[in-house]
């Protein structure tokens, strides 16, 4: 039962460091030099190594599973 109401706030912070964007490309096979080649990636729009979008918006899950307002074991579809 979600005891998630109108108004309430919630924030979940993690800051991804190199071996998680290392770990994370080895696992599922995704090697796009944005996210590993630090000089490949200086001629990009970004100008440095970016995080995996899949790794960033995996925080959804993790939020909804943990944020105090929804209850323990909750799943979003």
């Amino acid at each position: 039962m979600s005891i998630w109401k109108l108004g309430n706030k919630s924030t979940l912070k993690r800051a991804f460091i190199e071996d998680d964007v290392i770990a994370f490309a080895k696992h599922f096979s995704d090697n796009n030099p944005i996210h590993l080649d630090h000089q490949y990636a200086k001629s990009s729009i970004f100008k440095r190594v970016i995080v995996h979008g899949s790794l960033v918006s995996s925080l959804f899950s993790a939020f909804l599973a943990n944020v105090k307002f929804t209850g323990r074991g909750n799943e979003y579809v």
